[in-house]
C-alpha cells in the first residue's frame, strides 16, 4: 500500500457573450463535436430542447443541477442552452441525470450532451481563492429598484441572467464570472458596497474515516532559529501530496517552532506518522489556528497550489533578481527556480495566499509583465500521469506592441527600439481574445532531478533567499 507521503532522494519539494465576433465564434465552438484534444474530463454540458416557455432559473430550480457554474448561455435560436460548471465531476452528474430521464421541463424530458472539454481559467481560481468569487454579486445600501439594477448593470457590464431585490439589497446573476468579476472590482472601487454572493464548490469528501477534521495542522517543536523557509527546505523529501496541500506555514517569533496548516486533516496525520524528525524535534497534531477558509480550500480543489509556473517566456535575459523583484512583492518566497535552456521558472510560496495574489494581479496588469512575454503563468498541479494536461487554463502573455515593432528592426537600431519600449510601456496585444488557449503541456512534476540550491542575501533587506537551478546548468 503507498501513501501521499514518502522518502525519496532530495528533490524540489510540491507541496463576457454580450456582442462581440469573438464571444459569438467562443458560444458556438463549445456547441460544435467534439475535437481531438487532450484527454481531459468535459465540464461543458449542451441541453439541445429546451422548452422556449422555459427560464434557466427554471433550469436550476431543478433537483442536481444547481451546481458552481463559470458560464451559462441561453441560445433560443437552437433550443439549446450551454453550461460551463466549475468541475467536470458537476457537469458528468447533471450528463447523468439527463441520460437517465430524470431531468424534466413542462412535461418535457430534456436532452443532454457532454461537450468540447475547455480548461477552468486560472484566474478564476485565484478569484474564488481571494474574494469567493461567483456569477452573482451582491449590492447593498443603493435603494435602487430592480428596474433601475438592471438598467445600470446592463449598460455597463452586459446582460444579466436575473436580478432579484428585497429592500436595499440587490442580487444580480451575471451569464459568466468573468463579467460578475469584472463589476464587483469596478463598482467597489466606485465606493459601492458590493461584495460575491458565495456559491463555492462542494468540498470533495474524504473517504478516509480516521482523519480528525478538527486537527489540519502540525506542530514542529524544538527548533532553533526556525523560518519557513527553513522548514520547508529540512521537508522537501517528504511534503509529496497528490492533491497540492500544505496551506501555509507559520513559524513563532521566537523560531522554537512552526506550525504547518493543511487543507487535508489526512495529510497532517500522515506527516506526524511517517516524518521521523532529528533527536530533539517534536510533532503533534494541533488544531489549525486559523484553519484554511472555505475560499482557499474551494481554490485548492480547483487546482490552486503555492507554486506559480511561469512557462515560455522569451527574453533570455530573465534573472533570478528579476524574479524575485517581480513576485517577492506578493509574500515570502521559499525558493525561485529558473531554467533557462527550458525557459521555465517557478515561485514557490510559503503561503497559498501569496500565488493567489500574484495570479489575480497578473491578470489584471498584463502590462506589467510584458517583459516575460511569450509566459504562460498558472499555478503547478501535481498530475497523476506523466505528460497529463492541466485542468487549468493559464495566463498567456503576449508580446506588446513595442516587442512586435523591435523584432521588425535592425539590432543596431538601439535608439529607436528604446523610443519605442518607453512609448508602448504597458501596452499589451493581449486585448483580443480572454479564451486563447493553445493547449500547450506545462511540466509540473516536483522531481526536477538534481539541482544546486544557491543561497543569496539581500544587501538592502538583510535576508536570505534561495535561488535553484539544475545542477548541470551553470548559469546564474
Amino acid at each position: 500500500m503507498s501513501f501521499p507521503l514518502r522518502r525519496c532522494p532530495r528533490s524540489l519539494p510540491f507541496p463576457s457573450f454580450y456582442t462581440s465576433p469573438g464571444r459569438c465564434a467562443r458560444q458556438f465552438s463549445d456547441l460544435s463535436t467534439p475535437q481531438a484534444r487532450p484527454p481531459l474530463p468535459s465540464r461543458v454540458i449542451v441541453i439541445n430542447n429546451f422548452p422556449s416557455i422555459s427560464s434557466v432559473y427554471d433550469f436550476l430550480s431543478l433537483e442536481g443541477t444547481h451546481h458552481p457554474i463559470e458560464y451559462i448561455r441561453r441560445i433560443p435560436q437552437r433550443d439549446q442552452v450551454l453550461i460551463r460548471y466549475l468541475e467536470a465531476a458537476s457537469a458528468k452528474y447533471v450528463w447523468y441525470l439527463g441520460n437517465n430521464k430524470k431531468l424534466a421541463l413542462d412535461g418535457q424530458l430534456l436532452s443532454i450532451a457532454s461537450r468540447v472539454p475547455r480548461r477552468l481559467p486560472v484566474e478564476l481560481v485565484a478569484a474564488i481563492g481571494l474574494k469567493g468569487a461567483s456569477r452573482m454579486i451582491v449590492i447593498r445600501d443603493r435603494g435602487l429598484t430592480k428596474e433601475q439594477v438592471e438598467e445600470e448593470m446592463t449598460r455597463r457590464f452586459g446582460e444579466v441572467e436575473r436580478i432579484w431585490v428585497g429592500g436595499k439589497v440587490s442580487i444580480v446573476f451575471f451569464y459568466e464570472m468573468q463579467t460578475a468579476i469584472k463589476a464587483q472590482k469596478t463598482l467597489h472601487d466606485e465606493g459601492w458596497s458590493v461584495d460575491f454572493y458565495e456559491r463555492l464548490p462542494r468540498r470533495t469528501s474524504s473517504k478516509r474515516k480516521d482523519s480528525d477534521p478538527g486537527h489540519q495542522a502540525v506542530l514542529l517543536s524544538g527548533l532553533q532559529n526556525a523560518t519557513a523557509r527553513t522548514v520547508l527546505r529540512d521537508l522537501d523529501n517528504v511534503l509529496r501530496f497528490q492533491n497540492r496541500d500544505l496551506v501555509r506555514v507559520q513559524c513563532t517569533k521566537s523560531g522554537d517552532a512552526a506550525r504547518l496548516i493543511f487543507s487535508d486533516p489526512f495529510n497532517a496525520k500522515q506527516l506526524v506518522k511517517f516524518y521521523k524528525p532529528t533527536s530533539g524535534v517534536h510533532t503533534l497534531l494541533v488544531p489549525a489556528t486559523p484553519p484554511p477558509s472555505e475560499r482557499e480550500r474551494a481554490a485548492i480543489q480547483l487546482g490552486a497550489s503555492r507554486t506559480v509556473v511561469i512557462d515560455g517566456y522569451k527574453d533570455p535575459w530573465i534573472s533570478f533578481d528579476r524574479l524575485h523583484q517581480d513576485f517577492g512583492k506578493f509574500g515570502d518566497i521559499f525558493y525561485i527556480y529558473k531554467n533557462p535552456e527550458k525557459a521555465h521558472a517557478r515561485v514557490v510560496f510559503t503561503d497559498i495566499t501569496s500565488s493567489l495574489k500574484i495570479i489575480e494581479h497578473v491578470h489584471e496588469n498584463r502590462g506589467e509583465y510584458d517583459v516575460y512575454h511569450g509566459a504562460r503563468i498558472t499555478f503547478a498541479c501535481r498530475l497523476k500521469n506523466a505528460g497529463e494536461i492541466s485542468p487549468l487554463r493559464p495566463i498567456f502573455i503576449r508580446p506588446t506592441l513595442s516587442d512586435k515593432l523591435t523584432l521588425s528592426l535592425p539590432k543596431s537600431d538601439a535608439s529607436t527600439t528604446e523610443n519605442l519600449r518607453t512609448s508602448h510601456l504597458g501596452t499589451t496585444a493581449l486585448d483580443a481574445n480572454e479564451d486563447y488557449d493553445d493547449w500547450q503541456y506545462i511540466d509540473c512534476s516536483p522531481d526536477l532531478g538534481e539541482v544546486h540550491w544557491i543561497e543569496r542575501q539581500n544587501e538592502a533587506t538583510g535576508l536570505c533567499r534561495l535561488d535553484v537551478r539544475p545542477r548541470r546548468n551553470e548559469q546564474s
